[in-house]
């Protein structure tokens, strides 16, 4: 039997996928920081001798420190050959120079007066002391090139007579700051790029989970629609059923007067419920199919609730009328703002607990006429608050509540409501029961 994933299955393995790809485009992004470090490391050591070298072609620094006590290059124009240098490479962040001996009273020459802890341990330094140059011609005065030099091993310089201990070797070091920030700034693109897909696959993600999880809370009210829906038909059927086959065998008057309202009452009943889905079907489709006329406000509020007045006593509930509004001329659709008022009225007399109080007021606040429907029952639990609009959502799920509705009602009411260019809402700051408020233009 072939087994499917669960649908917390789903979300675990489609989280450890996508922390998978985040940590592999994690180490993607280091390896690359890693080695462009490296390319810009590499470059400078072979940047430090072309530069050095330069320098020595320039300046002939190592004769006029032998020779000439005192006398020292002149470090701008050293300072404008590494920048020529280094530019020409691509580097254009602030590269620091200095020449240093070894020695204890060494000397030290540099175009900055910090780093020079830093520019001693460089690992970018050249001897210049080892650099030599090659005259093919005694007499000869063409000038020096970088190709007529050449950087012998400190080894074979120590076997030269005469010349200089190691410890009096002249060396160049560069030191660049910014050099692990210019490494940064070189893959920037590549890790924006990368946080933006990563962005747009988290979002993707969740845009995902969260479709799922709708489309099983849709699959749940589904079901839940389906068996409600069930019972709210089957329960009327089985009374016209009854009825039906009673008055075949019945000859007494008042008997058949009495079954024949019955079929009638559930008839209608029958029918309202299927001309409320498909008056929402109606308005989903975008046709209004509303048939407004002139009413009295008042008037409409008293037939919907002389039609509960049974079910009302059958409960041994009460509806306390307050309608104190002046101006109570409406232009609605008589049918379907009365099943509104019915819708809230009635929910108010099934969940306002044993031998509810409901009541109706109609007033004046702020310049907007109110309708307010008001019963003293447990409530409404906050978690449920924000979905009690939606359709086939239910916000009672004890088994007292079984077979009152199937979750159109007050999705009925906020379409049919809106329709009218009115609103109507759950006043979350009534504590002491449910209060429904409709708000007229």
């Amino acid at each position: 039997m072939q087994r499917t994933l669960s649908y917390r299955g789903i979300i675990l393995v489609a989280s450890l996928a996508l922390l998978g790809m985040m940590l592999v485009q994690a180490n993607w992004i280091w390896t690359s920081y890693e080695l462009k470090r490296e390319d810009i490391h590499n470059e400078l050591m072979k940047l430090a001798p072309e530069v050095t070298v330069q320098v020595k072609i320039a300046e002939d620094i190592v004769p006029k420190i032998m020779m000439e006590e005192g006398a020292f290059p002149d470090v701008r124009n050293m300072e404008r050959i590494v920048d020529s240098v280094m530019q020409a490479a691509g580097f254009m962040e602030p590269v620091y120079f200095a020449l240093h001996q070894k020695s204890s009273d060494s000397l030290y020459l540099s175009n900055t007066v910090s780093y020079e802890e830093e520019l001693r341990a460089s690992p970018y330094s050249t001897c210049m002391s080892c650099i030599v140059t090659y005259r093919f011609l005694s007499d000869s005065t063409e000038a020096v090139t970088p190709e007529m030099t050449s950087i012998r091993p400190i080894s074979e310089m120590k076997r030269l007579p005469g010349y200089l201990p190691s410890e009096e070797f002249v060396w160049m070091s560069l030191y660049m700051p910014n050099q692990q920030l210019l490494s940064q700034r070189a893959i920037l693109g590549l890790f924006m790029l990368s946080l933006l897909m990563m962005a747009i696959l988290v979002y993707l993600f969740a845009h995902i989970l969260n479709a799922l999880s709708l489309q099983k809370k849709l699959g749940q009210m589904k079901d839940d629609f389906v068996n409600n829906l069930t019972h709210e038909f089957k329960t009327p059927l089985g009374a016209i059923r009854l009825a039906s086959s009673v008055l075949r065998h019945s000859d007494n008057p008042a008997k058949r007067t009495t079954y024949l309202d019955l079929i009638a009452n559930e008839s209608k009943r029958l029918e309202e419920q299927v001309d409320r889905m498909l008056q929402l079907s109606t308005l989903d489709a975008g046709r209004d199919g509303l048939e407004k006329e002139e009413l009295d406000l008042h008037h409409l509020l008293e037939e919907v609730v002389e039609r509960l007045r049974p079910f009302l006593t059958k409960e041994k509930g009460k509806i306390d009328l307050q309608l104190t509004l002046q101006d109570t001329e409406i232009e609605v659709d008589r049918d379907h703002f009365g099943n509104c008022l019915y819708n809230l009225i009635d929910n108010a007399i099934k969940y306002g607990g044993v031998a509810p109080k409901v009541e109706v007021i109609t007033r004046l606040k702020d310049a907007t006429r109110q309708i307010i429907v008001r019963d003293q029952g447990p409530g409404i639990p906050l978690a449920h608050q924000d979905s009690i609009f939606d359709r086939f959502y239910r916000a009672q799920e004890d088994d007292r509540y079984k077979g009152k509705g199937f979750g159109i009602g007050l999705s009925y009411v906020k379409t049919i409501v809106e329709a009218h260019g009115a609103k109507v809402y759950l006043n979350r700051h009534y504590k002491k029961g449910c209060e429904f408020i409709i708000e007229l233009t």
